[in-house]
């Protein structure tokens, strides 16, 4: 008889539950998966090639993330995702960034060594877009640990997963990611310096050309539905 490794088992589930929980999250905030849409457990694991279990996990994630539902009959439903989220979104990640800014600059004691290594990775010959994004989270997510405020960090980390998911369009939408080690490196020399105005400049520079990226997607997208609907009738 084989013996199965429950623990590695529940790895194996929970990284095809993280996995699921990317790719719906995604489908949602591009609009794939409209509002109301309905996301029926079996059909998913069916199209995905795993149990319901996994599905089941994401779909709770989801809920948990405010961007699905559960009916009074038991059933789930995307809840949607428009430009209002989106602008609501970038103005918080905007607020928590720019006030973490301020505590750093308050802080006697910088270790900025985990910016200039993200930094460094950046530079690599090769990297993929993917690698640079990941790169990119980590970096915001280090700078406000340099704040060295626990309920900042706290706020941040709870809107990361969306956060993640909407850098992820917004590079789908840039031809110039070639800029991202540029513009970390100005906000580490502005740290080092300890220059809060210039700081906070490149805290909104940095979000301002993502967020116009996606509220020119999401109009371009709602012109393209009523078209749509009009050669319908």
């Amino acid at each position: 008889m084989i013996k199965v490794n429950r623990k590695h088992d529940r790895f194996s589930r929970s990284v095809f539950a993280k996995d699921i929980l990317h790719h719906l999250r995604l489908q949602i905030l591009s609009g794939e998966l409209p509002a109301k849409f309905r996301l029926v457990e079996g059909q998913l694991a069916e199209e995905y090639g795993v149990s319901r279990g996994p599905v089941r996990s994401a779909i709770h994630a989801l809920e948990q993330q405010g961007l699905v539902q559960t009916l009074p009959n038991g059933g789930s439903e995307v809840v949607g995702f428009t430009e209002k989220h989106a602008n609501d979104l970038f103005d918080m990640r905007e607020n928590l960034e720019r006030m973490a800014a301020s505590e750093i600059m308050r802080n006697e004691s910088i270790d900025t060594q985990p910016l200039q290594g993200i930094i460094a990775n950046m530079l690599r010959n090769g990297i993929s877009l993917q690698e640079l994004e990941q790169l990119d989270i980590e970096f915001h997510y280090e700078f406000m640990k340099l704040a060295d405020n626990w309920a900042l960090l706290q706020l941040w980390g709870t809107l990361r997963p969306i956060i993640t998911d909407m850098l992820t369009l917004s590079n789908r939408l840039n031809t110039a990611n070639e800029l991202i080690p540029d513009n970390h490196a100005l906000i580490l020399k502005a740290i080092e310096d300890r220059k809060l105005n210039v700081l906070l400049q490149l805290v909104e520079e940095q979000i301002k050309l993502p967020r116009q990226l996606i509220a020119d997607w999401y109009r371009q997208r709602a012109a393209e539905e009523t078209t749509a609907k009009s050669s319908a009738q």
